[in-house]
C-alpha cells in the first residue's frame, strides 16, 4: 500500500487527498495526507544512495541529453534540469536555470563525453563535445521559414528529416555508418543550404536573430502544502519510478 500511495502521488501526479481517498477504497483504511507525504519522503531518502550512483554513472558517460525546464513553486520561477542517457535519467529542481545551478547539481563540471542539448548559452562553459538537439533545430527553422519568410529554412527543415531518415534505412539493414559516396551528396546538400541561409541574413546589430529565439517551456503543477519541502522528494521519486517496480520502493 505504501508503495502504490508513492507511485500514484509522485508518478502519476494523483494529488494528495485522491491518493489517499483511492487507497482508502481500495484497502479500506483511512490514510491522512500527512502520512502519504511521510511515505513519500522516507522513499525519496531510500533512494539517495541510487540518485548519487545514477549521477556518477552521467558523470563518466560517453553522450548525454540535457535540458531545463521552468516550474513554479509557490508562485515564483523554478527550474528543473534533467541529464539522460538513453538508460538513466536524473533530475534535480534549482532556484536558478543557468551555471549556478549546473554547478550545483554536479554533473555538468565532470562531464567529458558528448552532450546533446539545445542552445542555452551555460552550456558553453563546458568544455565536452557539444551537438545541438535536432527536435531544436527542426522547430527553429519552422521559425525562420514562416516568421522571418525565408524559404531555404524549409528546405532544411525536409532535409534534416531526409538526412535522419537515410541514416535509419542504412542502420535497419546491419549498416554502420551511410556509404561514403551517399554521405557526401547529403552533406554537399546541408552545406548548400548553409550558405543560402547566410546569404539571406541583413547585418543589423540591433536585431536578434531568428535562429536564437527558442522560449522555455513553462508548467506549472501543485506538490502539496509546502512545495519547497516536497519537491526533493518528487525530483527523486518522479525518475526513478518508471525503472523500479512499486513494491520494492517502500517495502
Amino acid at each position: 500500500m505504501r508503495a502504490l500511495g508513492v507511485y500514484l502521488h509522485q508518478y502519476q501526479l494523483v494529488p494528495v487527498a485522491r491518493s489517499c481517498e483511492l487507497l482508502e477504497d481500495l484497502y479500506d483504511c483511512h490514510i491522512s495526507e500527512a502520512t502519504l507525504l511521510s511515505w513519500v519522503q522516507q522513499a525519496a531518502t531510500g533512494l539517495e544512495a541510487t540518485v548519487a550512483q545514477i549521477a556518477e554513472w552521467l558523470r563518466i558517460s560517453r553522450l548525454q541529453h540535457a535540458d531545463e525546464t521552468g516550474i513554479r513553486l509557490v508562485g515564483k520561477l523554478h527550474w528543473v534540469h534533467v541529464n539522460s542517457t538513453r538508460w538513466l535519467t536524473h533530475l534535480a529542481w534549482h532556484a536558478k536555470r543557468g551555471r549556478p545551478a549546473l554547478e550545483a547539481i554536479g554533473i555538468w563540471p565532470h562531464f567529458q563525453g558528448r552532450a546533446m542539448r539545445d542552445r542555452w548559452k551555460s552550456y558553453d562553459h563546458y568544455p565536452c563535445a557539444h551537438s545541438i538537439c535536432g527536435a531544436h533545430l527542426l522547430r527553429d527553422c519552422t521559425y525562420v521559414q514562416e516568421q522571418e519568410q525565408q524559404e531555404w529554412a524549409g528546405e532544411m527543415y525536409d532535409l534534416l528529416l531526409s538526412m535522419a531518415a537515410a541514416a535509419e534505412e542504412w542502420r535497419q539493414r546491419g549498416a554502420k555508418a551511410i556509404p561514403g559516396y551517399e554521405r557526401d551528396e547529403w552533406i554537399a546538400r546541408y552545406f548548400e543550404l548553409l550558405a543560402s541561409g547566410f546569404a539571406a541574413q541583413k547585418r543589423c546589430p540591433n536585431s536578434r536573430d531568428g535562429l536564437s529565439r527558442v522560449r522555455p517551456r513553462i508548467c506549472s503543477m501543485t506538490c502539496c502544502g509546502a512545495p519547497s519541502r516536497c519537491w526533493p522528494s518528487w525530483t527523486i521519486c518522479r525518475f526513478l519510478l518508471p525503472t523500479i517496480k512499486p513494491n520494492a520502493i517502500c517495502g
